[in-house]
């Protein structure tokens, strides 16, 4: 595993907890909600930078893709008609990659 792409698993699984403990507690403030997106951002471009997708690890790239749009949502209010389906087929499908890549 690269460099990017571990550093990239410690964004994700930060951002994994925070929106866990966020949901679970219902706590939510700008700052907050902020932080969340910029973790999922930078996990990211990071999974995008480590380039495992180009070894046939599309799981990565599909993952990379759909964290910088769930981050980038709330930062730039990025919205049109079918984000939510969009990108809830993208995370089926992802999840369903990284476990047969398992």
């Amino acid at each position: 595993m690269k460099a990017s792409e571990q550093i990239g698993s410690i964004f994700l699984g930060l951002w994994l907890i925070f929106s866990g403990l966020i949901a679970l507690l219902k706590i939510s403030n700008n700052t907050l909600d902020a932080a969340i997106a910029v973790m999922a951002l930078v996990a990211g471009v990071l999974f995008l930078m480590s380039r495992s997708h180009l070894k046939g690890r599309l799981s990565s790239f599909l993952l990379g893709i759909w964290l910088i749009g769930a981050g980038a949502r709330p930062v730039v209010s990025v919205s049109f008609p079918l984000y939510s389906l969009i990108f809830g087929i993208l995370a089926i499908v992802t999840g369903v990659l990284i476990l047969i890549d398992q």
